[in-house]
């Protein structure tokens, strides 16, 4: 997917659009005083402190969702713990 949001020139590693949280659906304007890509790594969300990586590209209405932004490990961990619970918890009833 390719998105040019102005026709100012691209600095070099520098998006000239907006970026938004995949989360809470902020907007980080492309207006700001510190451009996203210089925020430090340890920047957060202001709205629901989602870490930097959750943010995407915008263009107008449409945003750029890359691998960093899905939810997908979030969940397949999530599932691993409960069976891993669930396991324990058979293993207690059945033993102690």
């Amino acid at each position: 997917l390719r998105m040019k949001a102005s026709s100012e020139p691209a600095s070099e590693g520098i998006w000239q659009g907006d970026w938004e949280c995949v989360d809470c659906n902020y907007t980080y304007s492309r207006e700001e005083t510190v451009k996203f890509e210089n925020l430090p790594d340890n920047w957060r969300c202001p709205q629901c402190r989602a870490p930097k990586r959750r943010f995407a590209k915008k263009a107008g209405s449409v945003i750029a969702k890359t691998t960093s932004t899905s939810n997908t490990s979030i969940v397949v961990v999530s599932m691993v713990a409960l069976v891993a619970l669930l396991g324990f918890a058979i293993w207690a009833v059945n033993f102690l």
